[in-house]
């Protein structure tokens, strides 16, 4: 089980927390435990139809009889009457019910394995929405920080171009890449509030600031190949798992309805305790006790019982069908996954030597400007070129969080299980 939730350092929210929130909070997650529920209450319905039923029934009258003749033999009366008893009735014979206990019994089955399939959802839909806001403040940080150098480089143009040291052409161009990026840092700002509102759907109220990523992020691989990662998935994936149950639910609906053309046999006991016969009249009280062998045997339906039979096939054939294709993108998306992990990997590997350079090229253009080799304005390009850098680092970090989280979960890892491990290497802890 997981522990409790807790927040980070100022309230910060941790993709533990989250988790733990989003198990509360997500609709879709709620509505996969409600048909749980609901499916293991038809099972045990269908159980009842099979298991032995017990009534008691009971009556009290007050009865008046008024004669139009009245004679010596017949005279008026009015008089309290009652009966009560109790029945038993066990089947003897129902295998289309029996059958139909054992179907619905499959159906539950199939509805908890969509609940890991829901589950399985939860935390990858969860994750990129989380990325998704931490990733928004990314941008938004190296489009302000961009910001700050071009003020500070105007700042000196503007010097510059007063001393008649630089053309006008080139005062203008940092002063048109300053207004830009402070579009874009007001478009950055937006794209950030937006993400927190989609990561509020689904940890609903409170605290909605993520936790910092830290610098490195080690997530280990744990399939030497795709062919690999999709074995594993095949064998352990709760979507395939759901559509066999599926399978075999809809090879029992056939067994029903063959079922249905076996005669249906019943035994019955009552015992009644009366003091009026039919109609109410008086009669001398008295106890009664039947014993009922019941037999029933449809013999004519208007085909109703082999159209049902035809669309129980449909049915079957349609779960196959179904499984099939659900074997095939399930290894389609372990591969994929496995693929794209691996190309990933070493795009943040790229991209890390990417922020190096950028950085020292910014460093380089400055240093040439003030040595009077370089124009101000290539400093934008470097500005522009570091801002892009460290963009895409950012998006390359989460990209490899989200390959290894897809892998994980198209192979058919616990949801519960790897929620703690993927925040603490998130987070560093």
């Amino acid at each position: 089980m997981l522990s409790g939730p807790c927040l980070g350092a100022e309230g910060e929210l941790s993709f533990l927390n989250a988790y733990h929130r989003a198990r509360t909070e997500a609709p879709a997650l709620s509505l996969a435990r409600y048909r749980v529920d609901g499916a293991a209450a038809e099972e045990d319905i269908a159980k009842g139809r099979v298991l032995p039923k017990v009534t008691l029934f009971g009556q009290y009258s007050e009865n008046s009889i008024k004669y139009e003749n009245r004679s010596f033999l017949y005279q008026d009366q009015d008089y309290p009457g009652e009966r009560y008893g109790v029945q038993v009735t066990q089947a003897l014979l129902n295998v289309s019910a029996g059958l139909e206990a054992k179907r619905l019994k499959l159906l539950h089955q199939q509805s908890r394995e969509e609940l890991e399939v829901a589950e399985t959802d939860l935390i990858v839909d969860l994750l990129e929405a989380y990325l998704n806001v931490l990733l928004a403040d990314s941008e938004l940080a190296q489009y302000s920080a961009e910001q700050r150098s071009l003020e500070s480089e105007l700042a000196d143009a503007t010097a510059l171009f007063d001393r008649n040291l630089l053309p006008l052409t080139q005062l203008l161009e940092i002063q048109t890449r300053a207004e830009a990026v402070g579009a874009d840092v007001i478009m950055a700002r937006g794209n950030a509030s937006v993400a927190r509102e989609e990561l509020r759907q689904f940890v609903g109220e409170g605290a909605v600031e993520p936790e910092s990523i830290a610098d490195t992020i080690s997530l280990v691989n744990r399939f030497a190949s795709a062919d690999a990662a999709a074995t594993a998935a095949v064998a352990h994936s709760p979507v395939i798992a759901a559509a066999e149950t599926s399978v075999s639910a809809a090879r029992r609906g056939i067994d029903r309805e063959r079922g249905s053309w076996v005669p249906n046999i019943d035994v019955s006991y009552s015992y009644q305790h009366a003091d009026v016969g039919f109609d109410n009249v008086r009669s001398p009280p008295r106890d009664t006790s039947i014993l009922t062998i019941g037999f029933n045997y449809p013999l004519f339906e208007g085909g109703a019982k082999s159209a049902r039979i035809r669309a129980a096939w449909a049915e079957f054939r349609s779960a196959e069908t179904k499984l099939r294709a659900e074997i095939r993108e399930v290894e389609t998306r372990a591969r994929s996954a496995w693929l794209s992990l691996d190309a990933v990997s070493e795009k943040f590997v790229a991209s890390k030597r990417g922020v190096q350079s950028a950085e020292t090229n910014v460093d380089s253009a400055r240093r040439a400007v003030k040595a009077g080799i370089s124009k101000p304005t290539d400093v934008l390009t470097a500005l522009a070129q570091n801002t892009k850098a460290q963009r895409e680092l950012a998006l390359a970090k989460f990209q490899y969080v989200m390959g290894w989280l897809e892998l994980e979960m198209a192979t058919g890892a616990n949801p519960i299980s790897i929620a703690p491990t993927l925040s603490s290497a998130l987070h560093g802890d």
